[in-house]
């Protein structure tokens, strides 16, 4: 603590009563404050690194004002004993009480050097819009000082740390050790570019707004995560203030934050006055946004500098004149159509409307990739012409609880695009047109499409729970087994039943499908074609051509029947997943379940909840787990589970555990990429030795610098250059520990000298041994 004017002694006492005794005080001034015309007051001047506290000069003190220096918008000095600071529109003005001195020097240069400390990558003049001090000369050493903090290191994460001890000051808000830990640890540690509130949310919603608001003048996260995290006004404000100085977040995650339209109005014109921003990734989802809001937002996505890669606004209220609204303003941005990638309008509108500018907006030439329009008025009849015409690169189309077409004839007529549309798309990967209710021709028009093209490869058709029934099995039937495409399939749901004996042999015949779902088709089979269908369903498995990885047969409600696919197991050496869930095959299938998984040696995965089972299936598969080294995941019975820990507990949670330690034993040590590894290991050592090495350094140069801004400087100078050299070797020991790291990986490494001398030596004395056995 510095003193370069003579405060009394009693007022020094005085000062520290009514200070909190935690605020540490780094220059303490006598100076005079202007109060009305030429009247002045002796005032005291008191600085933290952060803030300036004005105190009266008499006993007892009283505070009566506390400046924050982000509060302070210019700093005007003009003779070297007079200091004015404009904050919040009202000019303070102070002097120093002798006008030679060089005091109103030194406060301007403590508040220059915190700022710049704190907030290393930005200019000053960011942070105080007007610094006018005359002659310029008198701020060489400020200067100076600054030049050297910016050739140092930033510290974790961009300095993350000191900014939010700084906006905690600011906000008053207490202080959490463990977002500085997590940050200086975790996030260094996974060199971690996306900042998740999910990670805090449990502290109170107040103390997030020192967390959001660290982020304005940083620059290491380049991604904000608020998903399910309910953001309080205050948060909300902070957020907007962020978004209208940072100049290197990309992405913004607000789904499910509790948002409203006006929010959201403040959040575009924060966008919109800041030109520098680098936002291309918004999701404002499962937020009650209505039409105002989306409205309000759009202005603002057309003219993002870098453009809009992805869109999500799903589940926010919005009509369908809402998102033709969407299409049209996308429309005419080029810019954001020509890097838009991913857009999810799903779960809104649903007025029996049409969206014919949506669909004008997707026709334009675009580089979308992914397209949700599920549970929309979307018509697929005309959706799949401007997909054909402007959307080549799409890999992802959900539709699921659309429509065909929105005509009232009865008979559908299918435009000739729908087809086209299959035949001629190269980069799909996921079709998901569930629960639209497909007319068996447009199901048939889409399948010959997709059997039809020779460039699609690897893609996943959903088309559960259309109703198709015996009409769409009689269309699947003789497309299945030449779509060579396709290798993810799920017809669950659909009513097929009996008609399942015509399916399944030609399911058997395409070696190019790795998933199949198959569920909740066989409830409404007559016991006397049971047999036959699940007969079928067995050589499904054990068809030697087939190249079936992984198998759904969820809430089919099997019962006994399930033991022809259990047995089947016994055989199968291509199935990695199985989901048998919701079959009631009680203790007994769990026994035949057992015994599978003793024989089994390909089984990766077992879904097997709410199937009756009691504790004695339990500790049947645990036995039989074992045996099995193998299968890896077996997610928790919890319906089963439940209801067995209720009649017996002690023994239902011992089989619980075995089969989770026999699990955990099943999977492989994980492994680390070394780079990650010693990141983790530095994580941990800067959370504990180098952050204390750390807090020392930062303590000693405070201390030279206000040891600097005295006149007493000269006869200290052998010990400040003695602790130039303390913190030039403590520097040096922070380079210092990744290259020995990086020489201890490179020793453990194969094929270093060491090891191969080693094993040469080895090699040799074994073979001396053996001969001389001989």
């Amino acid at each position: 603590m510095s003193e370069t004017s003579k405060i009394p002694r009693d007022v020094q006492d005085g000062i520290r009563d009514v200070m909190d005794k935690k605020v540490k005080l780094s220059l303490k001034l006598l100076v005079k404050m202007e109060i009305k015309g030429d009247k002045t007051e002796n005032k005291v001047l008191a600085f933290t690194p952060c803030r300036v506290f004005v105190l009266n000069a008499k006993v007892p003190s009283k505070l009566e004002h506390s400046f924050h220096f982000l509060d302070i918008q210019s700093i005007e000095s003009k003779k070297s004993h007079q200091l004015a600071l404009t904050i919040d529109g009202k000019v303070y003005a102070f002097q120093a009480l002798e006008t030679s001195t060089e005091e109103m020097d030194h406060v301007i240069t403590h508040i220059g050097m915190s700022l710049k400390y704190i907030f290393p990558s930005f200019p000053l003049e960011r942070l105080i819009v007007k610094i006018d001090v005359q002659p310029p000369e008198r701020l060489k050493v400020m200067n100076d000082l600054i030049q050297s903090i910016e050739s140092k290191a930033v510290g974790p994460c961009g300095g993350y740390t000191k900014m939010y001890q700084c906006m905690c000051d600011y906000h008053g808000s207490p202080l959490r050790e463990e977002v500085e830990w997590d940050v200086d640890t975790i996030y260094l540690s996974l060199d971690s570019k996306e900042f998740r509130l999910q990670d805090f949310d449990h502290l109170l919603p107040r103390d997030l707004v020192p967390i959001i608001a660290a982020l304005e003048h940083n620059t290491w996260f380049k991604a904000l995560n608020a998903s399910n995290v309910k953001l309080c006004h205050e948060a909300c404000s902070e957020l907007i203030r962020v978004m209208k100085r940072n100049a290197v977040i990309e992405e913004v995650n607000l789904s499910n934050t509790g948002i409203k339209s006006d929010f959201i109005q403040k959040f575009a014109l924060a966008l919109i006055s800041n030109s520098a921003t680098q936002l291309s990734s918004l999701d404002v989802s499962n937020n009650l946004l209505e039409d105002r809001g989306i409205n309000h937002l759009l202005g603002a996505l057309k003219h993002l500098p870098c453009g809009l890669t992805t869109f999500d606004m799903s589940r926010t209220g919005v009509s369908t004149r809402c998102l033709n609204k969407v299409g049209e303003i996308l429309s005419q941005a080029p810019n954001v159509m020509a890097s838009l990638m991913t857009i999810k309008i799903n779960d809104n509108g649903l007025k029996g409307e049409d969206l014919p500018l949506f669909y004008n907006c997707l026709a334009q030439p675009n580089a979308i990739t992914y397209l949700d329009v599920s549970s929309t008025d979307c018509a697929l009849d005309a959706l799949c012409d401007p997909l054909l015409r402007g959307c080549p690169s799409l890999t992802t189309l959900r539709a699921s609880g659309t429509t065909f077409t929105h005509k009232k004839s009865r008979d559908v007529q299918i435009p000739l695009s729908w087809k086209q549309l299959f035949i001629s798309a190269c980069c799909l990967e996921l079709v998901d047109l569930s629960n639209c209710r497909l007319p068996p021709d447009v199901l048939k028009e889409m399948l010959l499409g997709i059997s039809a093209n020779r460039n699609m490869k690897g893609v996943y058709v959903d088309i559960s729970s259309n109703e198709l029934g015996p009409a769409g099995a009689a269309v699947l039937a003789p497309c299945i087994s030449v779509m060579k495409g396709v290798t993810g399939l799920d017809i669950s749901n659909n009513g097929f039943d009996v008609e399942l004996k015509s399916l399944l042999p030609e399911l058997a015949k395409n070696p190019h499908i790795k998933q199949l779902s198959l569920g909740r088709n066989f409830v409404n089979i007559k016991p006397k074609f049971r047999a036959d269908v699940m007969a079928g369903l067995a050589l499904l498995l054990q068809e030697e051509n087939s190249g079936l990885e992984s198998l759904s047969l969820a809430d089919s409600k099997l019962k006994g029947e399930t033991a022809y696919v259990l047995n089947a197991l016994g055989s199968n050496d291509t199935l990695m997943e199985i989901d048998i869930s919701g079959n009631g095959i009680g203790d007994i299938g769990a026994r035949m379940l057992a015994k599978a998984l003793m024989i089994n040696s390909k089984l990766n995965k077992v879904v097997w909840d709410k199937n009756n089972v009691s504790v004695q299936g339990f500790e049947d598969v645990a036995e039989a787990l074992q045996k099995n080294l193998t299968l890896k995941k077996m997610p928790y019975p919890i319906t089963d589970a439940a209801a067995a820990l209720r009649l017996f507990p002690d023994r239902t949670e011992a089989a619980l555990q075995k089969i989770e330690s026999f699990l955990q034993r099943n999977h492989s040590p994980r492994r680390f990429d070394p780079d990650q590894a010693y990141r983790l290991q530095q994580g941990f050592l800067i959370s504990s030795t180098q952050q204390m090495v750390d807090r020392l350094v930062v303590k000693v140069e405070d201390t030279i610098n206000a040891l600097q801004s005295t006149s007493s400087a000269e006869s200290h100078a052998h010990e400040v250059e003695s602790a130039q050299k303390l913190i030039a070797d403590a520097n040096n020991s922070r380079q210092l520990l990744p290259s020995l790291q990086d020489i201890a990986l490179k020793s453990q490494a194969e094929g270093n000298p060491v090891d191969e001398h080693l094993q040469a030596m080895a090699n040799s004395l074994r073979k001396a041994i053996e001969q001389q056995m001989e």
